[in-house]
Order: structure tokens, then sequence, then C-alpha cells
């Protein structure tokens, strides 16, 4: 695989075409440290006021800035337990006030349990939310119009709630506020390749660990870096970690894999790729090669001293 100049022009210019202005043309410029955590601000009746909780937003973690949480906050599987169900929903009526105050939009229950969906005017906009709240490191799907965000009974408003609100929030302000037309336009027909769901694994699990296996086999002579075994599933389900020099580098990577349509996300210096569900030898072939792609570009321009 040859690259040259051309191909990281190019890179930079569908790079441009993912990211509001303010994002542009910088590799080096936006930093992954975090401006602290927003403090939670109370109503009168003792409930968050969400939309009073802050001023401005961190870089987006999606242009390399630092993400909202420091590890991924997964879906939780809905138990039989009537308790936890009634703790479920109560949760998930919170988020959904926190998503209306902050951003105006609509969320409401989904039919499959571990989510609620936020109701989006367009695919477009479904779809760059997902891939900017799950760089800042919480889960999220779409179906349609529909843009899917989890739901956990032991999710607490000053944490997990929280997190959900925010991701969404900080996303929604650049989608809504700082993206021109043609940049949103160009995500409606937009494929992403994502990790398999908790649900899939309970009856295909053999098939899981086959396709991180393979997915492992694919990277590992690209890099002398560490990348997670296959015991245990790794750290997260659905997700295979390579370790990266420095978190400057994990983000920029990060850019050249997720304009290929391929969800990807970082904690530090960690690089997370999908390992998918559907179209396992297909999909886990693209995902090997748009990460040995990206590495390619990666080591041209650290050599040409163009990162900066």
């Amino acid at each position: 695989m040859n690259i040259n100049k051309s191909d990281l022009d190019c890179l930079d210019e569908r790079i441009n075409a993912l990211l509001p202005p303010q994002y542009q043309h910088c590799y080096r410029s936006v930093s992954p440290n975090s401006m602290g955590s927003a403090t939670l601000v109370f109503d009168p009746d003792g409930r968050v006021a969400w939309g009073r909780i802050w001023t401005s937003f961190c870089d987006l973690g999606l242009a390399g800035g630092p993400p909202h949480r420091g590890q991924l906050l997964e879906e939780t599987l809905p138990t039989a337990n009537e308790a936890e169900a009634q703790k479920r929903r109560t949760v998930a009526e919170e988020i959904q006030r926190g998503i209306r105050l902050t951003t105006g939009l609509i969320a409401k229950p989904f039919s499959s349990n571990p989510w609620i969906c936020v109701e989006c005017d367009t695919q477009a906009e479904a779809t760059w939310l997902q891939f900017a709240i799950v760089a800042e490191n919480v889960s999220a799907r779409r179906e349609g119009k529909c843009l899917l965000l989890p739901v956990g009974e032991h999710f607490k408003d000053t944490k997990e709630i929280k997190n959900i609100v925010v991701a969404l929030a900080k996303s929604w302000h650049y989608w809504s506020g700082h993206l021109t037309g043609s940049q949103k336009r160009a995500f409606q027909d937009v494929e992403i390749v994502e990790p398999a769901v908790k649900e899939w694994f309970l009856s295909h699990g053999e098939e899981y660990a086959k396709a991180k296996s393979g997915l492992i086999e694919e990277i590992r002579d690209q890099v002398d870096w560490p990348i997670e075994s296959n015991r245990d599933f790794g750290r997260y389900f659905g997700w295979l970690g390579i370790e990266c020099p420095d978190p400057m580098v994990a983000g920029w990577l990060m850019r050249a894999i997720v304009i290929e349509g391929v969800q990807v996300r970082r904690e530090e210096t960690m690089l997370y790729l999908p390992v998918a569900s559907l179209g396992v030898g297909e999909e886990r072939s693209k995902v090997g090669l748009v990460f040995r792609r990206a590495l390619k570009l990666w080591q041209f321009a650290s050599g040409q001293k163009r990162m900066g």
C-alpha cells in the first residue's frame, strides 16, 4: 500500500467534510485535555436544571478533543425484575427530560429496552450524532432517523445520566450551530460499521470470538503496539483496543478511520476499533483495511512532519 502527498491532501479534505470549520486543517492544535466537569444545578423542586449547567463545551472528541467520559458508558440489558424495570423507566424519563431541556429534541422509549430514541430531523443528523457521541465514549446506535442512547437502572443523575445528556448536548451544539448544510447532507446515506450489540452475543458468542480473533490477525503484523488479546473478550464487548504511543496519535488515527464510516473511539492512548456482528467477514476486513491505511497515512505524515 503506497502512500504519497496527494493521499494526505485527500484525507485532509475528507476530514474537513466531517468536522466544523474551527477544526479543519488542524491536527495538533486541538487539545486532548478536558476543561473539567460542569457542576450540576438544581431547580426549586430538587431536580437537575439541565439547561443551566454550562456556558461552553470542550473540543469535540471526534476532532481529537477530550472525550466526555474516560471510559465507555455501555447499555445494560434489562431483567425480568419489576423493581429494576421501574428504576429503568425512571432513569429513561430523566434522560428524556435532560435532552429536552438542553437541545429541544424529543426522546421517547424504544422497543428495545437498553435504549431510548432521540427523534432527529434527518437520518444524516442521527448518523453524525452517533459518530460524535461514541467519540465522547457514550454508546449510541441509529435506526433511520432515530438516534439510540443507552439506559440502565443503575444510572445516576450525577454520573451516567449527566454523561448521556452532556454528550448529546455537546454533539448537537456543533451539529446545529457549526456544520454547513452541505456537510450535513453528506451524511444522509452513510453506512456505519459498528460494534456488535450485547443481545447478539448471547446466541453468537463463538462467532464473535472468531470475528475478534480474525481482526487481531489482520492488524497485528502492522504495528508493534500492544493489542488486546482475545482472552475474556477484552475490556469491552464489541471493541478491540490498540495502545497508541500518545493521545495525539490516537486522535489522528481516529479521524482518519471515522471518515470511512467505521465507528471508532479512544480512551487516552487506547484506540478502539469495532468488532462487528453482521457480515462479519466483510466488515472485519473493512475495519482491518481502514486501520492499515490510516496507519500508513499517519506514518507518512509523521515522516513529512505535516501533522501540525
